[in-house]
């Protein structure tokens, strides 16, 4: 992707595992003027603060939705963005289904996607998009970025054609001194 994204979901949690995440995509929605959604599997109490806000917001929960589930961590999250001028919400699926986060996504239009480094490993990439990560990122217009717990940011797609094209560079360079 070569234009700034409009719109983030990060992978964060209601702990704080990944407040690295969190911190690094209020940074980038920021710098960019994307809106943001703080995408938190699996956190306990998410499916009732989901249906209680589901008639008045579809698809993402205000700062207020969190607080009355109890829900700190991930409403500190969302306060801190929006303290930085970010537009910010969060999301709390029912279940912490890989593939429910890439539809979730699609569906609300994201064009970014941020994750841990550590979900960065190929077999929960494959599962988040199918069976060729690329090809899904190419034809959704969407980018993975996974952060490291320092808050260094990588875009693995960008890092396969890179070394896709040091590998041809390098096999170019051993046929010329052939």
């Amino acid at each position: 992707m070569t234009t700034s994204p409009t719109l983030i979901v990060a992978y964060v949690d209601d702990q704080g595992r990944y407040s690295y995440v969190a911190d690094a995509a209020a940074r980038m929605a920021s710098t960019a003027t994307a809106r943001l959604i703080f995408y938190a599997p699996g956190v306990s109490g998410g499916r009732r603060a989901g249906q209680q806000a589901g008639a008045h917001h579809p698809g993402y929960l205000e700062l207020e939705d969190l607080s009355e589930a109890g829900l700190g961590q991930l409403a500190s999250e969302v306060r801190q963005a929006r303290d930085s001028g970010v537009q910010a919400f969060a999301w709390v699926p029912e279940s912490d289904d890989v593939t429910e986060l890439a539809e979730y996504a699609a569906q609300q239009g994201a064009d970014m996607i941020m994750l841990p480094a550590e979900k960065g490993e190929a077999g929960f990439l494959e599962r988040l998009f199918g069976h060729s990560f690329q090809e899904n990122l190419e034809q959704a217009g969407r980018q993975v970025a996974l952060v490291g717990e320092d808050g260094s940011i990588d875009y693995p797609q960008h890092e396969e054609a890179h070394q896709e094209g040091a590998e041809s560079t390098e096999a170019a360079r051993k046929d010329a001194r052939q």
